[in-house]
């Protein structure tokens, strides 16, 4: 059976709150209510949902589709942390509104009018009313100061992913590296971590983890020097 993406949006919701009503799920997943059902029937049928929570079956979905599932379902979790975090900060200070003095803050898209772009980085400052936060950001020679309400797509950015740290640097990192045998260990990886850090580095893994990261170079696997070999023999053979 083949799953589109309204399925593993049924999938995911329900891995995560097996409560979710039918007409909340329809609603997320963009289907009319009637639809959304007859896609569940179709799924608990097939043994991929039981009940009503939603089973990650290698074996019934296909690694492919369960991986993509458990990342995506991942980075829901990772966001609601963000989420409860802010929520006890807020609750914390008596303040009124999901902005605090402190709260690290990425751009996501590049703002050429405020001058800011994907990826950087600030910190909100309370201003002096006590009602309103400014966002500053490093620049040289002179900070940027940018409004809180006039910032377009952004988060709350408490960590990143290695990847999107490339190209920043920061004062202290603190890398956090998972058990082996994950397959994201490489030198590649842990190298980019380290050299984020101006001054000071902490990593936090075990002793197998660190030895298994620098001893492994990062696998290419596009598929690209399968595909050039065979344009070449063809243009040989053409020759």
């Amino acid at each position: 059976m083949k799953y589109d993406e309204h399925d593993k949006g049924i999938l995911r919701i329900l891995y995560e709150d097996s409560r979710t009503p039918n007409s909340t799920l329809a609603q997320k997943i963009r289907l009319s209510p009637p639809a959304t059902l007859e896609r569940v029937r179709k799924l608990r049928s097939n043994g991929i949902i039981q009940g009503q929570r939603a089973i990650l079956d290698k074996k019934k979905l296909g690694r492919g589709l369960t991986c993509f599932l458990s990342l995506q379902i991942k980075h829901l979790q990772s966001q609601e942390a963000y989420r409860r975090i802010e929520e006890h900060l807020v609750r914390r200070r008596g303040a009124q509104s999901t902005w605090y003095s402190g709260r690290p803050v990425m751009v996501l898209r590049n703002d050429y009018l405020n001058r800011v772009f994907n990826g950087d980085i600030g910190i909100a400052v309370q201003e002096r009313d006590g009602e309103f936060h400014d966002v500053w950001f490093a620049r040289e020679p002179d900070p940027l100061s940018v409004p809180s309400a006039r910032l377009g797509d952004y988060t709350t950015q408490w960590a990143m992913s290695i990847h999107k740290s490339q190209g920043l640097e920061f004062v202290h990192v603190v890398v956090t590296l998972p058990p082996p045998p994950s397959r994201i260990l490489t030198r590649e990886l842990l190298y980019t971590a380290v050299t984020r850090a101006r001054q000071k580095v902490t990593i936090i893994a075990t002793e197998a983890a660190i030895r298994v990261a620098v001893d492994r170079p990062a696998a290419r696997a596009s598929g690209l020097t399968q595909r050039l070999t065979r344009v070449d023999e063809r243009l040989t053979a053409d020759s």
